[in-house]
């Protein structure tokens, strides 16, 4: 009975660890096909705008969602697996306290993007005050809240892995790739007219 329990136990968790390699390598080849487009599609400082548009909150990203809050969020929160409303108490605060903090945030970056910006691009080309500066400056700003949804994304990712589910936290940055990658070809696909990349 034993052996028949833990063999299920390994084909359960060898199941888990294909469907996150499957969905891991779905994101990195939809990822690859992203780039490639927005390399084709766009000229050369579009996308360079849209790649340091997504470097800081990538950043911050990497510390607050993916880092230390995951690799501590999983243990204290697997603790409390014998206390359910325990756990979703620990859950609950944990959730308020990272919105609390990337609010703030978020906030500050909005206010602060255009002296942040300044440190993350370089040349003529995106000198401040130019005109590649400031649809750089107005792409970072739109894209900066994506730093508040990530990081909430990352903690209930770590809260779904906790319970067992593996496949849609890992299908979950594909299906972001994708919609970059819809977005990019949408103009074309209605027959959009407007000249995007010569701007």
């Amino acid at each position: 009975m034993q052996q028949v329990r833990n063999d299920n136990q390994k084909s359960e968790l060898t199941w888990a660890a294909a469907r996150m390699a499957l969905g891991t390598m779905g994101s990195r080849i939809l990822g690859l096909f992203r780039d490639i487009l927005l390399t084709a599609l766009f000229s050369r400082w579009v996308s360079d705008a849209f790649v340091v548009a997504f470097r800081l909150p990538n950043l911050l990203r990497r510390v607050l969602g993916e880092g230390s809050l995951a690799s501590a969020f999983v243990p204290l929160y697997m603790a409390h697996k014998d206390t359910p409303a325990a756990g979703r108490a620990f859950a609950k605060v944990t959730l308020v306290s990272l919105n609390a903090i990337t609010a703030g945030l978020t906030l500050l970056g909005l206010f602060y993007m255009r002296t942040l910006l300044q440190f993350l691009v370089n040349g003529a080309e995106f000198a401040a005050g130019s005109e590649h500066f400031e649809f750089c400056l107005t792409l970072s700003r739109m894209i900066f809240g994506y730093f508040f949804l990530v990081t909430n994304a990352a903690l209930l990712t770590s809260l779904s892995q906790s319970h067992g589910r593996f496949f849609w936290p890992a299908v979950a940055p594909a299906l972001f790739n994708l919609a970059l990658i819809v977005a990019m070809i949408w103009p074309a696909l209605i027959g959009s007219n407007d000249d995007v990349s010569g701007a």
